[in-house]
């Protein structure tokens, strides 16, 4: 019954994360604003559930053990559109050629570990050391899609 709910609890984010690339993946902007949305729409997500990017570093720092074949297709989802932006991109001459899942862990990881950051600092006791001094989402949504732009175009 537990596991039941704790995987209902990642399949709830992965079907969010899923239907919303979806939306940026069949849009028409250009590939570079599909990443930079993509990059939003996961730190929102992050926002609305704060407690997922922690459980995912957990789960996957553990060899994903909890996560069936239901939810692994989930998550696919959400990978199978972001590496169809890169793809497209790739295709179009807007982005160098790199392996669809080296971009989306230079994409995700860091959106993962600094939740991990946050969450490490949150202690009383911690907020003085530098690298746990607050980032704004907007500052962090903001560094990251010009980072992910500017790798995918190789600048």
């Amino acid at each position: 019954m537990k596991i039941a709910l704790y995987r209902e609890v990642v399949r709830d984010m992965f079907r969010a994360g899923g239907a919303g690339v979806r939306l940026i993946a069949e849009g028409a902007d250009p590939p570079a604003e599909k990443i930079r949305h993509f990059v939003q729409s996961f730190v929102e997500l992050g926002d609305e559930r704060p407690w997922f990017p922690t459980l995912m570093l957990r789960e996957i720092a553990e060899g994903a053990p909890h996560l069936d074949t239901e939810t692994l297709n989930l998550m696919r989802d959400v990978f199978v559109q972001f590496a169809g932006i890169v793809t497209a991109g790739q295709a179009s001459g807007a982005f160098r050629p790199v392996h669809p899942v080296l971009a989306y862990m230079s994409v995700i990881g860091p959106l993962l570990l600094n939740a991990a950051r946050e969450r490490a600092g949150s202690r009383r006791d911690r907020a003085h050391l530098p690298m746990f001094i607050a980032v704004s989402h907007q500052e962090l949504s903001q560094h990251l899609q010009e980072t992910a732009v500017r790798m995918l175009k190789g600048q």
